[in-house]
């Protein structure tokens, strides 16, 4: 049994849209063009060794870290899942296949060096394009 799981924490009711607009609400936190600045990963001691970190200094960091957050998970127990693709801790919590991939879509960008904004416009994307698949 996972941590999420002891925590009670579901998020199977979280639909795409659901996830747009807390993406969204992110996204408008930040200055316009806010770019994620990769960490140091705490586990490796590697100064040059940079990572994406759901939470640094206690605060959700990652824009899948703000957005799980946002969603209801407690920093205590998402920072844990450090390491582990933002689709795999989601689905630990019950979310929809569709919603944890237009999320990790979100992350993909986030990690590829774009800023926020077109984080969101990738995961509004993918979610049209997934749509259309359908």
């Amino acid at each position: 049994m996972t941590e999420m799981t002891e925590a009670g924490i579901s998020l199977s009711h979280v639909t795409p849209g659901m996830i747009l607009e807390t993406l969204a609400r992110v996204v408008a936190s930040k200055p316009e063009g806010f770019t994620y600045k990769m960490r140091p990963d705490p586990d490796l001691n590697l100064d040059d060794y940079l990572t994406c970190l759901y939470v640094w200094d206690g605060k959700p960091d990652c824009i899948a870290g703000h957005v799980l957050v946002e969603l209801g998970v407690p920093v205590h127990v998402l920072s844990p899942w450090e390491g582990n693709a933002c689709d795999c801790v989601s689905a630990s919590m019950g979310m929809p296949m569709t919603s944890a991939d237009v999320l990790r879509s979100a992350q993909i960008a986030q990690d590829q060096g774009h800023s926020w904004g077109e984080a969101l416009v990738a995961a509004v994307q993918y979610l049209v394009s997934s749509q259309r698949a359908d």
